[in-house]
């Protein structure tokens, strides 16, 4: 019987989160029965829950990181959104079905960004906040 793996299950086991099994066999030369039997070793395998959990940790964390340095570049995006489309607003014709629809999408976007910032902001201010 072949050593186990721990680093190669549970780079396998943290990539389910956001991946197929199959893409993850592919790209590490296993089965996806391998990785089933990976994920029920999981729930008894102190060493292997250890691993899993510090690579889990790990790429939160560097989300966390990369989504601040985002969310600090809203309010300066939504400054320049809005002044950009009260210029675009004086110029275009109201009659012309595609400034309209233009417009219509420039307001989603600015207002989805919004949203976004607000719901970042809730969730600084009460970490117990949902996320969804």
């Amino acid at each position: 019987m072949s050593e186990f793996l721990y680093d190669r299950a549970a780079e396998a086991l943290a990539r389910l989160d956001y991946e197929s099994p199959k893409k993850i066999a592919e790209d590490l030369g296993v089965t996806t029965r391998s990785i089933s039997e990976w994920k029920k070793r999981l729930q008894t395998d102190p060493e292997l829950q250890k691993l899993y959990k510090k690579l889990v940790d790990d790429r939160a964390a560097r989300i966390s990181k990369a989504l601040d340095s985002t969310i600090v570049r809203i309010p300066r995006v939504l400054e320049k959104s809005l002044t950009f489309l009260e210029e675009a607003c004086a110029e275009l014709d109201p009659g012309e079905p595609e400034a309209v629809r233009a417009i219509t999408s420039a307001v989603t976007s600015i207002t989805e960004l919004l949203f976004v910032l607000r719901k970042y902001q809730q969730i600084e201010s009460d970490p117990t906040a949902t996320r969804s």
